[in-house]
């Protein structure tokens, strides 16, 4: 202990070094040639059996400073006054995420995004920037200071513009409850839940835009469903929009998914959730509600009492038609009593000139009959006289 501390050193740096299973050991050299300018760490050179070698490390023009080059998991012997050992854990890509690696190390690549990608530049793996190809889920012995691997979830990630409410993702912590103002002055609280889709091919694409996608989040998609629905709300009046909350929503995922598309992302849902109206608005609503009731009360007790009326009028008209179908009937009756006492005159009559006719026939037929009598009596009295 005392010799390590006359060199300037610990004991436990004179010891083997371990490094475990899924870890790494990123290396710092005290000698070597010096860096080239602009570079960040050394590069990797052959022949030195993982610093092991101090010798041939140098002899090999091996640079002094942060090594690109690693220490997989194992027992090193490393010489203290040649390098520095830091354990660090591996990078890991869980499932349904892909990883995205940017390397500040490497040659400077051309630009391999092709030429409909505007927003930023790709590079081919190895090179120094943001490579195009991704990482599987998996564990990857990256130098991590020298190598970044940015995970991207390539499965649905839900946002939530609430106060209350937040995924366990985080993306959306910062995301919080949309103040609109309607076209009438009121002014209400309004949740909205979105579904978006990042495509993996499509991964490298947005870490080269932004970095991450909790930027992705707060640079574009928190300001485009924010500003979206202030002024789809600011164009109608409240309660116009509380009515066509089905055709609102489907409208806002239409437009936020054709906006997200020019950022390579896909708009999977736009819902809008929880909404609040201000008491103003419902009191006037309630209002209006009693005010419609009460027409509507007023209007149906002047139709009943139209029906009321109608029915009395029917009820009128149907008596006075009975009475007129009485009358009509009387009248009927008494020319048929009047018909059947004409008709009875008329047989009494004929029936009374018949037997007077008959009576007068009966009569001459006895006068004829007298008269012959006569005649014959009257010239046997004539011929007495003579």
């Amino acid at each position: 202990s005392q010799n390590c501390k006359n060199f300037g050193l610990e004991p436990h740096q004179l010891r083997i070094i371990e490094v475990p299973a899924n870890k790494i050991g990123v290396v710092t050299t005290f000698d070597g040639v010096e860096l080239p300018e602009g570079e960040v760490a050394a590069p990797n050179v052959d022949g030195h059996s993982s610093f092991q070698n101090p010798h041939a490390f140098i002899k090999n023009n091996g640079c002094r400073g942060l090594q690109q080059e690693v220490l997989r998991s194992g027992a090193w012997i490393i010489n203290p006054w040649f390098a520095s050992v830091k354990i660090e854990d591996v990078i890991t890509v869980p499932m349904a995420h892909v990883g995205v690696v940017f390397s500040a190390v490497g040659p400077r690549g051309e630009d391999v995004s092709g030429d409909t990608f505007k927003n930023g530049e790709l590079v081919a793996e190895g090179c120094r920037g943001v490579w195009n190809v991704i990482k599987n889920p998996g564990i990857y012995p990256y130098n991590p200071a020298v190598i970044r691997v940015e995970n991207v979830q390539t499965s649905s990630i839900v946002l939530n513009w609430s106060n209350n409410k937040h995924e366990d993702h985080g993306l959306d912590n910062n995301l919080g409850t949309i103040v609109v103002q309607s076209k009438d002055g009121f002014t209400f609280p309004l949740e909205v839940q979105q579904v978006i889709h990042i495509p993996y091919g499509e991964a490298p694409k947005i870490i080269a835009q932004f970095g991450n996608v909790k930027q992705l989040v707060s640079q574009v998609l928190e300001p485009m469903i924010g500003n979206y629905f202030r002024n789809a709300v600011q164009s109608i009046d409240a309660k116009e929009f509380f009515n066509s909350r089905k055709e609102r929503q489907q409208a806002a995922q239409e437009y936020i998914s054709k906006a997200l598309a020019e950022y390579n992302v896909v708009g999977v849902g736009t819902f809008i959730g929880e909404m609040k109206p201000p008491a103003e608005l419902m009191k006037t609503l309630q209002d209006r509600k009693l005010a419609e009731e009460g027409a509507i009360t007023v209007e149906q007790q002047m139709k009943l009492e139209e029906k009321r009326q109608e029915k009395e009028r029917q009820t009128a008209l149907a008596d006075s038609q009975r009475e007129v179908v009485q009358s009509e009937q009387a009248v009927k009756i008494a020319s048929q009593r009047a018909a059947a006492s004409i008709a009875e005159a008329e047989g009494n009559k004929k029936v009374s000139i018949a037997r007077a006719e008959a009576e007068a026939e009966t009569r001459k037929i006895a006068a004829d009959s007298e008269g012959q009598a006569l005649s014959s009596v009257r010239p046997t009295k004539q011929i007495r006289s003579s």
